[in-house]
């Protein structure tokens, strides 16, 4: 994966990839994995799964 870092929420990193996709990281499946800086115009060469959600309206706060 390569991209700019946007976020770090957690475990989470969210970022952009090179193409200006929003992608979201779960460093938890990262163990053993070496984090090194990319060229900026690497690509992602990972697989990608898009989530697709429901369309929901929000929860009431009370």
């Amino acid at each position: 994966m390569a991209g700019r870092i946007d976020a770090v929420a957690g475990p989470d990193i969210h970022l952009t990839s090179t193409h200006g996709r929003a992608l979201l990281l779960d460093t938890r499946q990262l163990a053993g994995w070496a984090l090194a800086a990319a060229a900026a115009d690497a690509p992602t060469t990972a697989p990608v799964a898009a989530r697709e959600r429901e369309a929901e309206a929000p929860e009431g706060l009370f």
